[in-house]
This record gives C-alpha cells, sequence and structure tokens, in this order.
C-alpha cells in the first residue's frame, strides 16, 4: 500500500518551513537596493575645509597686501574695480635752459673771508631778486684758480677775467670779484663796472651784494638812476635805450650822484641807485619788467 500525501495547507507551510529564511534575505535585498536607488544624490557633492584656527594661546599672524613692484609677480585678487584711465596730459613744463655764472677772485686777499662762501652770497641775492630763475636753471661755479696782481684800473679788466677764465670753465657770464679797491678814470670812489648790455664779464668789489646786482642789471640792459647825465648817455648809447625810466622826482641836473634811485613798491632802495645808502636793496618794478623781457628774450636763444 502507498504511503498516504499530506494535504496542500500542511504540504505549503513545510516548503515555509524550508525556503522561508532565503526568501526573507532576498526581501530584504531587495527593498534596500531600492530605497538607495531612490535616495542616491544626482550631483556630487562638495565638501568646503574651514581654514585651521591658530593654535591656542597664540594669534594668528595677518598677513601682508602685496603691491607689486618691477620685480615681483602679480597675485591675482579676488575682486578687481576698474577705474576710469586717466588720459596723459599734453601739457608738460618744458625744460628750461640752463645758465652758467662763474665766479672768479680778482687779487683775493683770504684775511677778508672765504671767497666761495662771499660770492654765493653774491649770486643768492640777483637770482632772488632778478627772478632769472623763472626763466632758466642757474648753476654757479666758483672757480679757486685767483687772478693775482691785476690792475684794478685797466678799462680792459672785464675782457682780462673772460680771457683768464673761460679756458677753465665755461659759463653764460663771469663775474670778478675782489677785495682791492677799484679804480676808474682816476677815480677810487668806483665799487664795479661793467661793459654794457650784451656783455658777458663784470668786476666788483665784494663788500655789498647789490652792486654785482646792479652791474648785471647793466648787462641785461638796465641804466643808472643815480644821475641823469649817465642816465641821458646811457639812453643814446643803448641799442634799445633805457627801459627804467629816470626818477620822475629826482633832479636833472648834471652830476656823478644827483638821486638816489626809484624806491620799489615796498619802499626799498633800487638797485639801479647809488650803492652805500642805508636799508635793503631790490628791483624796482619798471627793472623787473624790463629783466623778464630781456631773460624771455635770451631763454628763446638757448
Amino acid at each position: 500500500m502507498k504511503p498516504s500525501e499530506p494535504n496542500y495547507p500542511e504540504r505549503a507551510a513545510c516548503w515555509i518551513c524550508d525556503h522561508g529564511l532565503l526568501i526573507i534575505g532576498i526581501t530584504l535585498i531587495l527593498l534596500a537596493a531600492i530605497m538607495f536607488r531612490f535616495h542616491m544624490p544626482t550631483s556630487p557633492v562638495i565638501i568646503i575645509e574651514e581654514p585651521k584656527p591658530a593654535p591656542t594661546g597664540s594669534v594668528a599672524t595677518p598677513q601682508p597686501e602685496l603691491y607689486p613692484t618691477s620685480t615681483a609677480s602679480f597675485i591675482a585678487p579676488t575682486k578687481i574695480e576698474m577705474a576710469t584711465p586717466t588720459p596723459a596730459s599734453t601739457d608738460l613744463a618744458p625744460t628750461k635752459p640752463q645758465f652758467m655764472i662763474a665766479f672768479v677772485p680778482v687779487n683775493w686777499d683770504d684775511a677778508a673771508g672765504d671767497f666761495e662762501s662771499i660770492a654765493h652770497n653774491h649770486a643768492d641775492f640777483f637770482i632772488r631778486e632778478s627772478h632769472i630763475d623763472e626763466y632758466f636753471d642757474v648753476d654757479t661755479v666758483f672757480l679757486s684758480q685767483s687772478i693775482r696782481d691785476a690792475d684794478l684800473s685797466s678799462d680792459t679788466l672785464a675782457l682780462d677775467i673772460v680771457e683768464f677764465a673761460a679756458p677753465i670753465t665755461p659759463a653764460d657770464l663771469f663775474i670778478g670779484l675782489t677785495t682791492d679797491n677799484i679804480v676808474v678814470g682816476g677815480s677810487p670812489d668806483i665799487t664795479g663796472w661793467s661793459l654794457g648790455p650784451g656783455t658777458n664779464s663784470v668786476i666788483v668789489e665784494a663788500g655789498q651784494t647789490s652792486v654785482t646786482a646792479h652791474e648785471l642789471g647793466h648787462v641785461f640792459g638796465l641804466c643808472d638812476e643815480y644821475s641823469f647825465d649817465y642816465w641821458s648817455e646811457q639812453d643814446k648809447t643803448f641799442a634799445a635805450g633805457c627801459p627804467n625810466p629816470y626818477p620822475a622826482d629826482c633832479p636833472k641836473i648834471s652830476g656823478d650822484v644827483v638821486c638816489s634811485g626809484q624806491i620799489t613798491d615796498d619802499g626799498i632802495n633800487s638797485i639801479m641807485g647809488p650803492s652805500g645808502l642805508p636799508g635793503e636793496y631790490g628791483f624796482n618794478q619798471d627793472c623787473l619788467s624790463a629783466l623778464a623781457a630781456a631773460f624771455e628774450s635770451l631763454s628763446r636763444q638757448k
């Protein structure tokens, strides 16, 4: 006789007992796969690292700003602000021509003082009062070589100074300074002289800086204001006449010194007046206007 077969419910229960754990495991795996699929990120995750904090007990040292130079590399900024460029100026100041003044010691007595220091004072006074430095870059040179045993009564002394100094140094003007007494035409009362407009040398006594400025005033065309005789003669002989008028309140009489000159707007003595007056000296307005015109004309020729 055949053994009897179990009914259907009994058969199902036995199958679950034999394969249930496997089915449960497969089901869990499928569920996990489905959940992972629907939660996967669609773009890569960006990880931002925070800067490391300074160690405890220390202070973070700030980094200096870097300014590029001709030898340093540029560091790209995080933000660039574009500035509106400034157009290059086309009105650049022209370079002023050079003007050289050479000072030459003539029969210089060292006991009277240091030549260069005294000559420097003469140069500074003329430059300051004439405003020549508005038209030229003025350079001064002071010769260490001296003209010895010069004849201070010679009417060629101004030319002798140029002949002596020009081979030593080039210059636009040569100024002989002496501690001796200049004598002209037998008169010992002369403190300086020049050969007039357009020449390039003067000889003066070193005692007064205004004397050098007076003689250089003649070189640039100015006339004497202390004598109507001298002013009238210069007005006839100077090619452009006298640009500075004879003072209206001075007498028009003969004499070497009959007028103190036309004072300046601030009330000081005129440089083109006589030397030896008490107080300061300066160029009056007529003289300054004439000097400005002379400097302007000369600067265009340089």
